[in-house]
């Protein structure tokens, strides 16, 4: 008992002793600590400083939800082991996992390898860790790296020339499993086309690269040469002569095969991620975090600009206001600054978010924005960010019920869905695998859906079009025609029907699509932008535009310009191409329009120097964070009773949206309203089954790409029923104010006066700046309200209705239908761009 009572108090003394010295270390290092810092681990609690430390050294895993069917390759390595992504700054590169460890980079653009390196393919960017700004990056020690050119040379005459290089896609031979590229090398209307299969070989202690060559051409074959980067001791040929750095191909194929004893370039590596102890480096915090997709230190972007937050708590206890804002990061809020919601960020400490919070209170305060180009505007119309609307929906929309069609385990966050003659389903994914699923079952009940992984490694795909049976995917930097050589329901070739227009490594420059019209296949291409939302400065050719692809020729045409998020394409039947495009520089609000051939919609690079035409202007305005924030692809309804309307998601705003148009003046205008909310996650992508039924596909990330709450994956079927919601179904202009379609008869007992309806308007006004105000607002005057004889159609006049504004209109809630019912939305958002004669 004597002993237990020694050991006992040696160690509680021991555990004092540690503790007081830990509690010593800790303060010495407070006290070299910055005035910021110290402040902010004074605000907290000793229990959230030691979450916040265990959290900061021990961070929970990430959770990986591309993992659905993935399957590792034999010797490989890395599933999946061939990837298309951008790499250490270059466009267009063909990643392959030669061996555990080993990985070979190809440039697509120059035909030729770019790096083979011992260690790691660091998978980071906005698709693979949600950091916005940097892309994936080799990590180790490089065998070999080449120049950013391409290493083909043709022979013309007494010299080497350097060919055109066209990329035509890879694959994997089935019965072998080994990796190919195709490429095709132009000179002069003459064409070689290659097929090169790379693979590790070993001898001993020493490993090579194994590099087999099969050539091809329609006419007379050119005379082929390879440069060659190695020492020719460690070099042998097949079917070919090597000299002074140049291999010679002179046979129809060749092998070349080059042996290294060990790697020895070194990769630059990449700095650590770590972002320092508990309570420091704000800024650190902030790039690692989403802070900036949504604020700006003096301007306003999804959210208050930091001087404008700091203007409202300027004269509030510093440190209750810090708090407050402290759990607000960590738990999201709405409504504090307009109908923005702020996601929630569970993934930082108390101690981050206290630190954030404390950085955004320093800046100097502001209310009124800095001088900018709508500076004169500012000066002469009144303006406001005003968002004075209802609650959006939150439940599902009552003339619709839901289904989840994916089956257990399988999250995918939606880039793409298509529909296979066959009625299965074909959705691709936007995460670090870049796959395709092949989805059954999907018309019965929830036990008898499958989904199965059919293609994988593509480059953020963001689209899918199937026509006659092929599938077509829209890559980040290329369009791609998916090919089963085999027949055994796994894609072995990934054929690039186009990769022509200019591309960079920037996060931003999304290729997004696609639609099928008239033998061609229609996609956007986005701008580059900075991490928090501003235009890069320099824009690389064609971006920022809609394009066309021909399915024939796989020739890429441009086809209207001015774009800057343009995350989504329809087609309106008679009419054309529907496009949406996301609130930024020179779009004060988002916008759906009708696309016409060659004409430009007002987006522009930040050192435009030359005269573009007028903006055409769009169908339909959508007011940031009352009706649009992020609006995704737009579909026209051809069946149910809402056929020939147009539906379209929004990521960050939520939920379905419904746009009814018309034509006045030869152009098209029209109405937003709000459709359903009830979903799973941020509706990406939509597509009308044969039976009227809408597949939804779903997706999300950090910032404000994701509808606050929900999951950031999701695959759901929606059917209509018989019967329509009580809601406006339709708005249409009048030479004197709107006529305001319901989809029953009001009840007999109701007489709608002037005082239920309340009428509102502004316009934009289109600057380099992000986003904008509504300049000129204005109470309308209702001054008359007529109701028709069926009891379905208000006909409201209003007062001095100006054209080129949009027109927020709203019902009062008393109003019933014949039924009892009250309205489901009642509020609607028109772009009046032409009053009727």
């Amino acid at each position: 008992m004597a002993n237990g009572k020694r050991i006992l108090l040696i160690t509680t003394g021991f555990a004092v002793v540690v503790c007081l010295a830990i509690v010593l270390v800790f303060q010495i290092w407070l006290r070299d600590q910055p005035e910021e810092t110290r402040a902010t681990i004074d605000s907290l609690s000793t229990w959230d400083l030691l979450v916040a430390a265990r959290y900061e050294f021990f961070p929970p895993p990430a959770v990986d939800r591309a993992g659905f069917g993935r399957k590792l390759a034999p010797g490989r390595g890395h599933a999946p082991w061939i990837l298309r992504s951008s790499l250490d700054g270059r466009p267009r590169m063909l990643q392959i996992a030669l061996a555990p460890g080993i990985w070979l980079s190809y440039g697509t653009e120059t035909g030729s390898v770019y790096q083979l390196w011992r260690g790691e393919l660091l998978q980071t960017g906005a698709v693979y860790d949600m950091r916005h700004g940097p892309e994936p990056v080799s990590e180790g020690v490089a065998y070999l790296r080449h120049p950013d050119e391409s290493d083909w040379r043709v022979a013309d005459g007494d010299v080497w020339a350097r060919p055109v290089v066209r990329y035509r896609g890879h694959g994997v031979v089935p019965d072998t499993g080994r990796a190919y590229l195709l490429y095709e090398l132009w000179h002069a209307d003459r064409m070689t086309r290659v097929r090169e299969s790379p693979e590790l070989v070993r001898d001993g202690d020493r490993i090579g690269l194994e590099r087999r060559f099969g050539f091809d051409s329609d006419g007379d074959p050119m005379e082929l040469a390879l440069i060659v980067r190695s020492s020719p001791k460690r070099t042998e040929t097949v079917g070919g002569t090597l000299s002074q750095g140049q291999l010679n191909l002179d046979e129809s194929e060749a092998v070349l095969t080059q042996w290294f004893d060990d790697a020895d370039l070194p990769i630059e590596r990449r700095k650590s991620k770590r972002s320092g102890p508990p309570g420091s480096r704000a800024e650190a915090w902030i790039e690692a975090s989403d802070c900036m997709t949504c604020h700006h230190p003096d301007e306003r972007l999804v959210g208050p600009a930091w001087s404008e937050i700091a203007a409202r708590y300027a004269d509030e206890p510093l440190e209750a206001t810090t708090r407050r804002l402290a759990t607000t990061i960590l738990q999201g809020g709405a409504n504090s600054w307009g109908q923005g919601a702020m996601p929630a960020h569970p993934d930082l400490s108390r101690a981050q978010a206290a630190t954030i919070a404390r950085h955004i209170l320093a800046v100097a305060p502001r209310t009124e924005p800095a001088e900018g180009p709508d500076a004169a505007a500012r000066a002469r119309y009144a303006w406001t960010y005003d968002t004075s609307v209802l609650p959006r929906p939150d439940g599902l929309h009552p003339a619709l019920e839901t289904m989840r069609i994916a089956p257990e385990g399988f999250t995918p966050k939606v880039g793409g869905l298509g529909l296979l003659p066959d009625g299965r389903l074909i959705v691709a994914t936007w995460d670090r695998d870049g796959a395709v699923f092949l989805v059954e079952g999907w018309q019965g009940s929830g036990a008898d859906i499958r989904a199965s992984r059919i293609a994988e490694g593509l480059h953020e795909p963001l689209g899918i079009a199937v026509v006659d049976g092929a599938i077509h995917v829209m890559q980040k930097q290329e369009v791609t025609r998916l090919v089963d050589i085999d027949g055994d329901g796994w894609i072995d070739e990934y054929r690039a029907l186009n990769q022509t227009w200019k591309a960079t490594s920037n996060f931003h420059e999304f290729g997004f699509g696609l639609t099928h019209h008239d033998g061609y296949l229609y996609g956007t291409l986005s701008v580059c932008v900075m991490p928090g939302g501003k235009s890069c400065p320099e824009q690389t050719p064609d971006r920022g535009q809609v394009f066309r692809v021909s399915l024939a020729e796989g020739s890429f045409e441009p086809f209207a310009s001015g774009f800057r998020t343009p995350n989504g394409v329809g087609w309106l039947p008679n009419r054309g191409l529907l496009v949406t495009d996301n609130q930024g520089d020179w779009l004060p609000a988002s916008k759906l329009m009708l696309i016409e051939s060659g004409a430009f919609y007002g987006w522009r690079e930040p050192r435009e120097e030359r005269e573009l035409p007028e903006p055409t202007p769009p169908a339909v305005w959508l007011p940031q964070n009352e009706v649009g924030n992020s609006p995704t692809q737009p579909i026209v309804l051809r069946q149910g009773p809402y056929a020939g309307q147009i539906l379209f998601g929004d990521i960050y705003n939520g939920g379905l949206k419904r746009v009814v148009l018309e034509e006045v003046g030869g152009r098209l205008q029209g109405a937003a309203f709000h459709f359903s909310a009830g979903l799973e996650g941020g509706v990406n992508r939509l597509l009308e089954a044969p039976d009227g039924s809408l597949l939804v596909g779903e997706i999300g990330s950090k910032g404000n790409w994701g509808d606050p709450g929900k999951a950031w994956f999701g695959l759901e079927r929606l059917r209509f029923g018989d019967e329509h919601a009580f809601e406006m179904f339709a708005v249409s202009a009048t030479p004197r104010g709107f006529d305001i379609e319901l989809t029953r008869p009001l009840a007999a007992e109701t007489t709608p006066a002037a005082s239920q309806i309340i009428a509102r308007d502004w316009f934009y006004v289109p600057t380099s700046s992000y986003g904008g105000p509504k300049f000129d607002p204005r109470e309308l005057q209702v001054t008359d309200v007529r109701l028709s004889a069926d009891r379905r159609v208000l006909s409201v006049d209003l007062a001095d209705m100006q054209a080129g504004r949009v027109v927020y209109l709203r019902l009062d809630a008393a109003l019933r239908s014949s039924l009892g019912e009250p309205l489901w939305v009642r509020e609607a958002w028109y772009t009046l761009n032409t009053i009727p004669d």
